[in-house]
């Protein structure tokens, strides 16, 4: 299951489980017992890959090939102060994006463009 090798993923690469966890918005309960059945979307696999982009996607999804895209040479293990500086630039990013569109609709607004109940694209 998937989200068993992204904890083999997080092991492998000595990442703090809990703090892993709390950066991706899901609690270490998502990936234990039933729970870690069930599926996990898209935006998770994302910022496993912006945060690890060695990792080979095809094996995270499928299981299928290596765990990492390099198969013959020595992996460099991410440092801690790497995936923390990864980490804040996503959530960085995520604040500016929503700023943007707290902005966009203000702006939209403010024109008569957006009512809240239609899109901009529909007015």
């Amino acid at each position: 299951m998937i989200k068993e090798r992204i904890v083999q993923l997080i092991e492998t690469k000595r990442v703090p489980k809990e703090k892993f966890f709390s950066e991706l918005g899901v609690t270490s309960a998502n990936f234990r017992g039933n729970a870690r059945l069930t599926p996990v979307n898209s935006d998770i696999i994302a910022k496993i890959f912006a945060v690890f982009p060695d990792v080979n996607l095809e094996w995270l999804i499928t299981g299928e090939g290596q765990m990492l895209k390099q198969k013959d040479e020595p992996q460099d293990m991410v440092s801690l102060k790497t995936y923390e500086a990864k980490v804040e630039d996503c959530v960085r990013l995520k604040m500016e994006n929503e700023a943007l569109k707290a902005a966009a609709a203000r702006y939209a607004e403010e024109r008569g463009v957006y009512s809240g109940t239609t899109s901009p694209v529909d007015a």
